[in-house]
């Protein structure tokens, strides 16, 4: 299987509780970039501009992320959230 693959598979797995969806196919994840040598580039968008839960999934796709096999590095862009800049912050 792919890296790829393996990535859009974990974030299948983190689910948004506030929407009942997983994060990939809710649109969550508008861009994925994922390099050969194990480099993960995402964009996030959380659910609302003020999503109570956008903290709590950053770090959950962060850690889910690096939890997969050959994924060595994850940088997350956040997007139309308020806080966006603190959170990629807090997500480095």
């Amino acid at each position: 299987m792919e890296l790829e693959d393996l990535v859009v598979d974990k974030l299948r797995t983190i689910v948004d509780p506030e929407i009942q969806q997983n994060v990939f196919d809710a649109g969550l994840i508008p861009e994925l970039f994922v390099s050969p040598l194990g480099v993960v580039e995402l964009t996030f968008r959380p659910s609302s501009t003020v999503c109570p839960l956008a903290w709590y999934l950053g770090a959950e796709i962060k850690k889910g992320l690096l939890a997969v096999p050959g994924v060595k590095k994850v940088k997350i862009k956040v997007i139309d959230f308020v806080e966006a800049e603190k959170l990629e912050y807090f997500l480095e």
